[in-house]
């Protein structure tokens, strides 16, 4: 076993996710669907011990449009990657809240999931603002009973936080160093490595 796979290991969480928070995948996560992934919780069942996040700093070569035929929503609002089940589901979130999107879930301040899609279409046609306050997402990730208790103990996932504009900001690696940069000092060699293990 590696040095940094030594260190990995002797992180250990005792916390569960909850709705709304965030799993941050370690550095050099072997699974490519999750490399340096960050995951917002959407449904914890503790109960169970079932858990759904979506990815959220997966942006797809493509808009809404393009993968919906026959949407046409104004600017094609582009389209995210949730995770690797599921890729006929489209998720929407947003910080439109109940009023505007009824049936929305609150997954915290300001922050929102699903609703009445047609609701979610006549926003956008009407020209309401879509940057930073829509994310559209197909697909999503999941979790067996006590699959992510397991993942957790081994350090695959830490639990972190992000302001809401940067939940709804564009994605992509970034966010991954600033969903880091807000863990506890556990993780401060986390920010320090590179891309590639193999290039330590």
């Amino acid at each position: 076993m590696s040095y940094f796979s030594d260190r990995l290991l002797k992180i250990h969480t005792a916390e569960m996710p909850v709705n709304g928070s965030l799993l941050i995948s370690r550095p050099f996560l072997d699974d490519t669907n999750f490399s340096r992934s960050v995951v917002l919780m959407v449904d914890c069942e503790e109960a169970h011990g079932e858990a759904l996040g979506i990815i959220l700093n997966r942006p797809l070569d493509l808009g809404i449009n393009d993968a919906l035929g026959g949407l046409d929503l104004p600017g094609n609002p582009p389209l995210y990657l949730g995770g690797p089940v599921g890729h006929d589901r489209l998720v929407v979130v947003h910080r439109l809240g109940s009023e505007i999107i009824p049936d929305s879930i609150p997954l915290g301040d300001d922050l929102y999931i699903g609703g009445d899609f047609e609701a979610v279409q006549e926003y956008v046609r009407a020209g309401g603002e879509t940057e930073g306050m829509l994310k559209f997402v197909v697909g999503y990730s999941g979790w067996s009973r006590g699959q992510l208790r397991r993942e957790l103990d081994e350090a695959t996932w830490a639990i972190g936080s992000l302001p809401v504009d940067d939940i709804m900001g564009d994605g992509g690696p970034y966010m991954w160093k600033q969903a880091v940069a807000r863990l506890d000092q556990r993780y401060d060699f986390w920010k320090r490595l590179p891309l590639k293990a193999c290039l330590n």
